[in-house]
């Protein structure tokens, strides 16, 4: 082991590949692959340049429960919420996705421990009789496109890399069995991300919405809904319009 140097810093799961004896961690970057050896104590890495056309990411199994409500506002069919909440996650599989269009050319079993994380978060909260209004199926896949618009979106109102705040839909909220979509600051304790993102809330909803619809797309890109050809664009617009106290539908 002695090509190896001592490393010492938290890592997020997302980022890293396991080998088949679950010891040997890889991060791909544009140029570089770094390979991490873990043991009981420590972690080493080495890199390479290599070439590679794709980046690494992971899909993350996430238990999202709040534990206290501290402010919220109401609109017609929407909350807009924010407190502590307790997160549960663990990376389930890999993803090779490639650089520019987005593709996924691969992916793989990951076998990580989960990660438990008491933290704050913003949510933005959904009426049930939407679900009879606009449809269960559409919902959820309105939820999914609209986390995605606001992961890439938030944070340039809060000022912080994108891993440093994580966006969740849930179908049914633990809390209020209502469609949510939940803004968590990714550090113990929370550093004052989410709570910037409630206070600027209505703001970052009309730029996500301006990003929506001014992209050229019929029904969804990786540039604002996410690749997708299933008409989450105009189901995520309707919920953008829902969460900023507007109509159900899209004109």
């Amino acid at each position: 082991m002695t090509d190896f140097q001592r490393f010492s810093s938290y890592f997020y799961p997302d980022f890293w590949l396991k080998d088949k004896n679950n010891k040997l961690f890889s991060h791909y970057t544009n140029d570089e692959v770094y390979l991490f050896n873990i043991d009981s104590i420590s972690i080493y890495y080495r890199h390479y340049k290599v070439q590679v056309d794709y980046y690494t990411d992971a899909n993350l199994a996430v238990s999202l429960k709040v534990l206290e409500q501290d402010q919220s506002r109401l609109h017609a069919q929407s909350t807009l919420a924010y407190g502590e909440v307790a997160v549960n996650a663990m990376a389930t599989i890999f993803k090779k996705i490639k650089f520019e269009t987005h593709e996924n050319i691969g992916s793989g079993p990951i076998h990580l421990p989960e990660e438990e994380l008491h933290t704050n978060a913003a949510w933005i909260g959904f009426s049930e009789a939407l679900l009879g209004e606009i449809g269960t199926e559409d919902v959820e896949r309105g939820l999914v496109g609209l986390a995605h618009v606001l992961q890439h979106v938030a944070p340039l109102f809060v000022m912080c890399d994108p891993m440093d705040l994580h966006v969740i839909p849930q179908r049914k909220a633990v809390h209020s069995q209502e469609p949510t979509i939940f803004l968590y600051d990714r550090y113990p304790g929370g550093i004052g991300l989410s709570e910037q993102v409630y206070k600027e809330m209505e703001t970052i909803l009309t730029q996500a919405e301006r990003m929506i619809v001014s992209c050229p797309c019929e029904s969804g890109c990786p540039s604002c809904v996410g690749a997708t050809d299933d008409g989450s664009k105009g189901l995520a617009i309707t919920l953008l319009r829902i969460a900023q106290g507007g109509s159900t539908y899209v004109s």
